[in-house]
């Protein structure tokens, strides 16, 4: 219970973390569009929940590269100060983003 009860805490601080999170991406990909889709997006998340990112790019990336862009995102992200929050990154190619009906842009 205590595990969930702070996982819930660090979810509930999503949009503090939300300048630094973008921030985070748009260093790697500046041109990005970006927009908070699942549980977060439809407001019923929980203790169960992480935060999905949708990265809307203009090029698909091949495995090697969605990791490199990974790596670089979570180390622009760990100066926002809370390692533990759980964000889930989904990359899209420009077009894609209209499969997920619940998102919001920021």
């Amino acid at each position: 219970m205590a595990l969930s009860l702070s996982r819930f805490k660090i979810i509930r601080k999503w949009k503090e973390l939300l300048p630094c999170i973008k921030e985070s991406v748009l260093k790697v990909f500046p041109d990005a569009e970006l927009y908070i889709i699942g549980s977060v997006a439809r407001g019923n998340y929980d203790s169960s929940s992480d935060f999905d990112l949708l990265v809307v790019i203009k090029e698909d990336l091949d495995r090697g590269k969605r990791i490199d862009a990974l790596v670089k995102i979570f180390e622009n992200f760990e100066k926002c100060g809370e390692p533990r929050f759980p964000l889930e990154i989904h990359f899209v190619k420009k077009g894609e983003e209209k499969k997920y009906e619940e998102r919001v842009k920021i």
